[in-house]
């Protein structure tokens, strides 16, 4: 099949963890070779639709559906989608004749990539997470090259075509985590800053827990920087009104002791600068951005089954001392508060933790992936 000489398709779909990464690669791909023409494909339903555009990328729509687990009815319809969507794919091979194809996983990529695999174009698959998916599990049998995040899933894939390049970071959060972990020093004495990411739309448990150890938070002489999430922000504020008069609720009028908290940061790499450690879920974008900015963490895996890689993302953080695991089940005030003493009071403990943080990022993986799609145009 003849190939444009000056064009690549992203397949990035279903949510933040396989866009986002996407999106940046795309954009680094982009500074490096401006002639290249990129396009992403997704579902028109998911977030892919409005974030790829947003970002200065054509989208082009394709359906797509998880499966069901078990035996169950709704297998009709999803092999009924999966039909339609390899039908798609190959109509949006054959059309665009892509010289490449980069994936990060989810239901959407399966049909698009085996489309573009069993065509001759070269694909790359990426995995972010320390245990793989299950559709990129599938994937790494049939695409050219196989990128992952983390070490420890590069047994998960056919050893002579898997690389370990890291996760693909905003340009922002690169840049703060270098400032980050050039100035450490500076953070030696000041007094330490906690950062506390509940998602982008809350997680209530770790709300919670932080509001109810507050008192404790503010004996040690810490502070906080809060970002609760939107749907829990209303219950998070009147909590800060009823506990302390030291709140305010716009991450920039916080100064170096007010808590702050609001319902998203929108510049991340800020909160970063300003922070000497975190407490968070651990899914695998959250975890690169917090080595690659040096801060030492309190992981909190979410809770269910299918989330298992953010235990192993986790995982990885805690075996390079660089933080805990701290299940959402024993999560509450006296065991965040026992955990926050011996990572933040100490400051010769906390320097050492975000070096060992620091010492597992992965600055420029990036540039690595975009240049990787590179080698095929």
């Amino acid at each position: 099949m003849a190939r444009s000489v000056s064009k690549t398709l992203f397949a990035a779909g279903g949510t933040g963890g396989h866009v986002f990464p996407a999106i940046a690669v795309a954009q680094e791909l982009r500074r490096m070779r401006p002639d290249v023409e990129i396009a992403f494909v997704g579902t028109q339903q998911r977030m892919e639709s409005e974030l790829a555009p947003k970002a200065g990328f054509r989208f082009i729509p394709i359906s797509g559906a998880g499966f069901p687990r078990g035996l169950t009815w709704r297998w009709v319809p999803a092999l009924w989608t999966l039909a339609k969507s390899m039908a798609q794919a190959f109509w949006i091979i054959r059309r665009e004749r892509p010289r490449a194809l980069f994936g990060t996983g989810g239901y959407v990529c399966g049909p698009i990539m085996a489309a573009a695999s069993m065509t001759g174009v070269p694909t790359i698959v990426h995995e972010s997470n320390a245990a793989a998916g299950t559709a990129n599990r599938w994937l790494g049998k049939m695409v050219k090259e196989v990128h992952v995040g983390f070490e420890e899933a590069m047994g998960d894939f056919p050893k002579k075509k898997t690389r370990l390049t890291g996760n693909p970071i905003r340009a922002e959060i690169v840049e703060a985590g270098k400032e980050r972990t050039a100035a450490l020093d500076a953070h030696r004495n000041a007094p330490p800053t906690l950062l506390v990411l509940g998602g982008s739309l809350g997680a209530q448990s770790i709300n919670s827990a932080v509001l109810d150890a507050l008192p404790g938070i503010e004996k040690m002489g810490c502070r906080v920087i809060h970002q609760t999430g939107r749907n829990d922000f209303e219950r998070v504020k009147e909590r800060y009104l009823k506990q302390t008069n030291n709140a305010v609720f716009d991450l920039y009028e916080a100064g170096d002791r007010s808590h702050a908290a609001v319902p998203f940061i929108e510049r991340m790499g800020d909160a970063y600068r300003m922070a000497d450690a975190a407490l968070s879920r651990s899914g695998a974008l959250t975890v690169s951005e917090l080595t690659l900015c040096g801060l030492p963490a309190i992981l909190v895996p979410l809770p269910i089954a299918k989330t298992a890689g953010e235990y192993r993302n986790a995982r990885v953080v805690e075996n390079a001392g660089a933080g805990f695991i701290l299940p959402d089940a024993e999560l509450n005030a006296e065991t965040l508060l026992e955990r926050l003493q011996t990572m933040l009071v100490d400051p010769a403990r906390r320097m050492e933790m975000s070096k060992r943080s620091a010492a597992i990022g992965r600055p420029d993986a990036t540039q690595q992936l975009a240049a990787a799609v590179c080698e095929y145009l």
